[in-house]
């Protein structure tokens, strides 16, 4: 993806990926990130982050949308914990832009939780 009139650092890093349970049934669930149109660039598509649940010897199914953890910012990093303590793990993922920050509500769906809980992209006082 070329982004035109820009020199971006973001270009020359590389995504990440969470490995974790996400509904406490012992089986390793994927959370891919993915890049995002960068300024000047246009595309016939918007690409979202993915997430793949896990069913056992290695079956693995596409439950993004069904999940809500499409997140189609540009991802640059993610980190997972419980956060509200309800033994579910939840998802932060860190963006060029905006932060995203996604309960579990420990029925196979997050919540986008970004403008209940605004997130910022600097640290406060510096």
């Amino acid at each position: 993806m070329e982004a035109k009139g820009g020199h971006y650092i973001m270009k020359t890093v590389t995504g990440s990926l969470a490995l974790f349970d996400f509904d406490l049934r012992g089986l390793t669930d994927i959370y891919f990130l993915n890049g995002a149109p960068l300024p000047g660039c246009k595309l016939d598509y918007t690409p979202t982050n993915r997430f793949y649940k896990n069913f056992g010897n290695m079956r693995f199914a596409d439950r993004t949308a069904a999940s809500g953890l499409g997140d189609p910012k540009y991802a640059m990093g993610v980190v997972v914990g419980d956060v509200n303590n309800d033994g579910f793990p939840d998802v932060f993922v860190s963006n060029f832009g905006e932060n995203a920050f996604f309960l579990n509500q420990g029925d196979g769906t997050f919540t986008d939780c970004t403008q209940v809980q605004p997130l910022s992209t600097r640290a406060k006082g510096f």
